[in-house]
């Protein structure tokens, strides 16, 4: 083994111990304010939305994808689909959609997620430019080169 292998190995232990930790303590709490509000409040998709993430840092991409789907949902149905809060669940589910192999669904998001971006922030800001390039990224996997470029 290298020194590399060595060293890193023990590092990433460490860090999806925690992540898997994180996900046992968000199941808690979810269970909770299922209880106390209901499948559609804010704080659940919230709490969703933490537990996603920590299935992402353990590598669980389709827990995490389910979790997300269900925050994407909420978030629609109570703010719009046109709030920036949907287009932030639609790059999480994406990068999941990509780490699955699921590259046309990726592809969908991202571009419905930049599309947002651009409408409420304008077409220059940060955001829109990091949703363009994973979408580019996702389009040259897919092979429509001439979309990759455009975005890029």
């Amino acid at each position: 083994e290298s020194v590399k292998t060595v060293l890193v190995r023990p590092r990433s232990d460490l860090i999806r111990r925690y992540h898997r930790g994180a996900v046992a303590a968000y199941t808690q709490a979810l269970k909770l304010r299922l209880d106390a509000h209901g499948a559609t409040h804010p704080d659940v998709a919230t709490t969703l939305w933490h537990r996603g993430r920590a299935l992402r840092g353990c590598r669980d991409d389709g827990a995490a994808r389910r979790d997300f789907s269900e925050v994407l949902r909420i978030r629609k149905a109570t703010l719009g689909g046109d709030h920036p809060s949907v287009a932030t669940c639609q790059v999480q589910l994406a990068a999941c959609s990509v780490a699955d192999g699921r590259h046309p669904e990726a592809a969908r998001l991202y571009d419905a997620a930049r599309k947002i971006r651009e409408a409420r922030f304008g077409q220059n800001h940060p955001a829109c430019g990091a949703c363009a390039l994973a979408g580019a990224e996702v389009h040259a996997l897919l092979g429509d080169h001439e979309r990759a470029s455009i975005l890029y």
